[in-house]
């Protein structure tokens, strides 16, 4: 009793030419484009989000460089007001630390939705493959290119 195969993949010959079903994984070399970069920034949030991290990253910045010079002009004088010089320190060492703070928080939240949304768009891309993406690729290759994701992103 001889068993016929149904399957789109039974045939070795293509057009008279031995065929291969698995391909080479082609890689690229070389630099990460600004491209990828702009990316991985804007697709969470947009550009925006990015502008509002900078700002609030220059924010924090400049009230801790003012701080510094704050401390460095007053404490050359000889002669100076103690109150006006404790509270414009303490005000701009108070900004630094909630801008420091607001920008932890705006980059915690930032990567990890970024992270979850390349994550599950590559998921979906998975899922939603047609039946010949999985007959051409190795399972081992699917599994070491999510979890190589994964694991850099998490």
């Amino acid at each position: 009793m001889r068993h016929r195969s149904s399957g789109s993949f039974s045939s070795s010959t293509v057009k008279g030419k031995a065929g291969k079903l698995v391909e080479a994984e082609k890689r690229e070399t070389g630099r990460v484009g600004w491209d990828i970069y702009w990316l991985y920034l804007t697709s969470a949030f947009g550009p925006f989000f990015v502008v509002l991290v900078l700002v609030v990253q220059f924010l924090s910045q400049a009230s801790s460089i003012g701080a510094d010079f704050w401390l460095s002009h007053e404490t050359s004088q000889t002669n100076f007001n103690a109150t006006t010089f404790i509270s414009f320190y303490v005000l701009l060492c108070a900004g630094s630390w909630v801008f420091s703070i607001i920008r932890a928080i705006l980059m915690a939240y930032f990567s990890l939705n970024t992270t979850q949304r390349f994550y599950l768009t590559m998921l979906k891309s998975i899922f939603r493959a047609p039946m010949s993406f999985f007959d051409t690729t190795p399972t081992g290759r699917i599994l070491t290119r999510v979890s190589i994701i994964f694991y850099h992103e998490f």
